[in-house]
């Protein structure tokens, strides 16, 4: 529930932060500024306060006079209008605004204006009486008008960068893809060139694969393929006598040691 009251002293602090002053002046000179307008009577201060959990909490301030000018007549100016923003539209500048005008229509005031970006708000909540400057509504439909533009405008930066990006992880996603269908296809061809290099080398040296003598591979004694392979070539041979094989498989070439 919202309680509007009078300014006090103690009240300075809270107020200046919502006003946004407090580097302009400090709590003792503002509420000796707001009490010293006040004893004309054609002053007021109000605070707005909340109730939470019993404590009460000040979320929103108000500060009217009572002018006369020659294009408005006697009127109740809204010289300071504030509202805590977590408090927005939960009813605070209606209570304010109607604070304000029973305190105007007791001096014979029907009229009251307002310069605070915070009176649209106000209007909007209720208060049907209150005038707010043509400037002042208009700067505040520009801004809306912008924020609209510029959220827009983020929306469509948004989706264009998004879509660009999809764009090119799918185009790396398939040269990727294409890169490795070429290396399983290269690997493919290797495995076969290998499997058929194997079985000529076999049938050059007569060599059955699955036979339980080559168990630990197909080539004698672990030296692989191009090794020296000894056995006797005929009995008037050396038991040295060997047959040595080339490096390349295009042909055998023998040499044997017939000094015995």
């Amino acid at each position: 529930m919202i309680h509007v009251r009078e300014f006090q002293a103690s009240d300075s602090d809270v107020v200046l932060h919502l006003l946004d002053l407090k580097d302009i002046i400090n709590s003792s000179s503002f509420s000796e500024k707001v009490f010293q307008l006040s004893e004309s009577g054609d002053f007021l201060g109000l605070v707005a306060e909340a109730n939470q959990s019993g404590k009460h909490q000040v979320v929103g301030c108000a500060f009217l006079r009572l002018l006369e000018t020659i294009s408005r007549g006697l009127h109740c100016q809204i010289e300071e209008l504030a509202i805590d923003k977590a408090w927005l539209h939960q009813g605070v500048g209606k209570s304010l605004m109607e604070t304000a005008t029973s305190w105007a229509k007791e001096r014979g005031v029907g009229d009251i204006y307002v310069d605070s970006p915070y009176a649209s708000i106000a209007v909007k909540e209720g208060i049907d009486s209150v005038f707010v400057r043509d400037e002042v509504l208009e700067v505040a439909q520009q801004y809306e008008a912008e924020k609209e533009e510029l959220q827009e405008s983020l929306k469509k930066q948004y989706n264009t960068t998004i879509s660009k990006l999809e764009k090119e992880y799918e185009a790396k996603k398939q040269q990727q893809d294409e890169t490795i269908h070429n290396l399983q296809t290269q690997l493919e061809d290797a495995t076969q060139y290998l499997e058929e290099q194997q079985a000529e080398e076999n049938e050059l040296l007569n060599i059955d694969p699955s036979s339980p003598r080559n168990h630990t591979g197909p080539y004698p004694r672990g030296r692989g393929f191009w090794g020296t392979l000894c056995f006797p070539i005929r009995k008037t041979c050396g038991p040295g006598s060997c047959l040595r094989l080339p490096s390349g498989p295009a042909s055998v070439r023998g040499s044997t040691d017939r000094s015995n």
